[in-house]
């Protein structure tokens, strides 16, 4: 019934191709999920719901003025004409003023997949120095010692520099 409505006051006023006819085009060709993939995130699911949405007739007219339908330029001088049509569309179905929608909305969660533990709490169980910030951070003795004197201190600021120093461990481990 709106629907009907906003398409005839839309070919009324020649404002019916005000999206290109090719805008989901783009998505069709490179589908969201295949974006997702290339960046590294794995599906985890789909979600939907809907929600009752309770509007005046007034509220919803001016909905429709802050889309792209109908903005204020398009229906200019035809405004208070597209709020009686409106009215005399909608009003016999208003309960207590109010015309009732419900909306269906659905998302896709995506999510990297999660690492055995973060990297310098991984570290930072295993013993490996770790500082916030990149460099070697002030009143530090040289970096080439540590507290057994034996293993290079490394200051780890990425998930590189931890699983750098996990392999140099697991490859040369302290004396103990």
């Amino acid at each position: 019934m709106l629907a009907g409505l906003l398409r005839r006051w839309q070919n009324a006023l020649d404002a019916s191709g005000r999206v290109p006819a090719s805008w989901d085009q783009a998505r069709k060709q490179d589908p969201d999920h295949d974006v997702l993939s290339r960046a590294g995130f794995e599906p985890a699911g789909l979600h939907e719901f809907s929600v009752e949405h309770h509007w005046t007739i007034r509220e919803l007219a001016g909905y429709i003025r802050s889309t792209s339908f109908l903005p204020p330029p398009v229906l200019a001088e035809h405004a208070a004409e597209f709020d009686a049509g409106l009215t005399a569309e909608l009003g016999s179905h208003a309960a207590d003023g109010h015309v009732t929608e419900t909306v269906a909305y659905a998302y896709r969660l995506a999510h990297k997949p999660a690492l055995a533990q973060p990297p310098l709490r991984a570290a930072h169980e295993a013993g490996v120095p770790t500082a916030p910030t990149v460099g070697r951070p002030r009143n530090v003795g040289p970096l080439t010692r540590s507290a057994d004197e034996t293993t290079p201190l490394r200051w780890c600021v990425s998930r590189a520099h931890v699983v750098t120093w996990l392999h140099d461990r697991a490859r040369d481990p302290p004396p103990r």
